[in-house]
């Protein structure tokens, strides 16, 4: 599917051109990513972020606490994507915890604000939320028709608790915003994986880094990028104790094309992160 196809579907009919995309904390992996294809299709793209970057797209500084300039860019805008919020790629400490949920609540309130204040506010506003939101299930998937969401059964980790609740009010700040004339969508994604700059193949192949990834995994979900198509694979992680076993939740799973990115991070990764598709070896 391609970006204007995607915006034509949310949007509503009669849309049949190439859009104005605005991405919002964009300049990190995943930002860069949306605002390549987005580029390499035809479309207009400003990328909003706290410093400037060079970039064959449009970009704006903002200061992720006040209304500005930037919000220029909302004006007419097909779709906004805000990707905003402290990286969780640290130690959790107190400091730490207070960053990680005030800037993904407190930028996502300013978003909903400056869409208000445009004369042309945008026809679908995507924030980016987490699938840490579920509840830790083994049973079975979860998903945004029968999904459960955690952090209230018994013996979850505190550590886990506290991810869920930040899921929690920043989609509460999300859906709280009052812009009527905007279709607004969460997205729930999970670790973006790309062999781009900042992804997380650079956090597994730091020294060290392998142990403490098995630790946070396990369980959990991880999105795939093949970034040369566009396109994205939503799989599951499990029994990350032993070994690396990715359980693909999506359709085709052992097709060659799913094999193929699988077997990508394998090499780089190394013998001792062995990557298996369904209990067979990639």
């Amino acid at each position: 599917m391609t970006v204007t196809s995607f915006i034509s579907a949310i949007a509503g009919e009669g849309f049949n051109r190439t859009c104005r995309a605005v991405l919002i904390g964009g300049s990190g992996q995943v930002g860069t990513l949306l605002a390549r294809h987005f580029s390499e299709e035809g479309n207009e793209v400003t990328v909003i972020a706290r410093r400037t970057i060079a970039a064959p797209w449009q970009a704006q500084v903002w200061d992720g606490v006040n209304l500005g300039n930037w919000v220029k860019a909302l004006n007419g805008a097909d779709v906004v994507i805000n990707l905003a919020g402290r990286s969780v790629d640290c130690r959790y400490t107190e400091k730490n915890k207070a960053e990680i949920l005030e800037s993904r609540v407190r930028t996502t309130q300013l978003v909903g604000e400056a869409i208000r204040s445009v004369p042309a506010p945008p026809a679908v506003w995507l924030n980016a939320s987490t699938a840490t939101i579920y509840r830790h299930a083994m049973d079975r998937s979860m998903d945004e028709e029968s999904g459960e969401l955690g952090g209230r059964e018994a013996g979850v980790p505190e550590v886990w608790r506290f991810s869920i609740e930040v899921a929690r009010r920043w989609e509460q700040a999300f859906f709280d915003a009052d812009t009527r004339h905007t279709r607004k969508i969460a997205l729930r994604s999970a670790m973006t994986m790309s062999p781009d700059h900042g992804g997380v193949f650079e956090t597994l192949l730091r020294p060290g880094a392998i142990w403490p990834w098995r630790t946070f995994c396990y369980g959990r979900a991880v999105r795939l990028v093949d970034s040369r198509a566009g396109l994205c694979t939503s799989c599951g992680i499990s029994d990350c104790e032993s070994e690396h076993r990715w359980r693909s939740e999506c359709l085709l799973p052992e097709s060659d094309n799913q094999r193929g990115l699988h077997e990508k991070p394998s090499r780089r990764l190394g013998n001792e992160s062995r990557l298996t598709v369904n209990g067979v070896d990639a």
